[in-house]
């Protein structure tokens, strides 16, 4: 029986989000916590954007790896949980978002929509999970059930 080589190769065509992960999750409970607590939560901040070449030959292409941060911090307690990654997305034009990167730390507003959208549904998911195990206020308003009141 013979073997065939079968070569695979992936053009991507269309722009956007291709890939995020979590390089660094940091989380501190803090002091008990009595009375009122004040839940901050920054919105995702991208710390450096970066462009990176991927494929060979006619299957080259130039993508976006951004490495971003969020954090939430608790007052009084001096709890914190801090979340740190890297998105990796496909560009028109990366050349061009690099460059007004470099300029201001600015993206175009499509691009910016999609990014930050994408990693605040991201963070808040990974800091309600991380929040409930370390017994801490989800710093997320969640849906609550409540009773019904009965009419007398």
């Amino acid at each position: 029986m013979g073997h065939s080589t079968i070569n695979i190769s992936f053009v991507l065509l269309i722009m956007g989000i291709l890939a995020s992960r979590f390089t660094e999750i940091r989380a501190k409970v803090g002091k008990p916590i009595k009375g009122d607590v004040q839940v901050n939560t920054s919105l995702p901040m991208i710390k450096s954007m970066k462009c990176v070449e991927v494929g060979s030959g006619k299957q080259k292409k130039d993508l976006l790896v951004m490495d971003f941060e969020c954090k939430t911090d608790y007052q009084p307690a001096g709890a914190e949980i801090e979340i740190k990654g890297e998105l990796t997305y496909v560009a028109d034009d990366p050349k061009k978002a690099i460059g007004l990167w470099a300029k201001g730390k600015t993206m175009d507003e499509k691009m910016s929509l999609s990014v930050i959208n994408f990693l605040i549904k991201r963070c808040a998911i990974q800091n309600i999970k991380i929040a409930d195990d370390m017994q801490l206020p989800v710093p997320v308003k969640l849906p609550e059930v409540i009773a019904k009141e009965v009419k007398k």
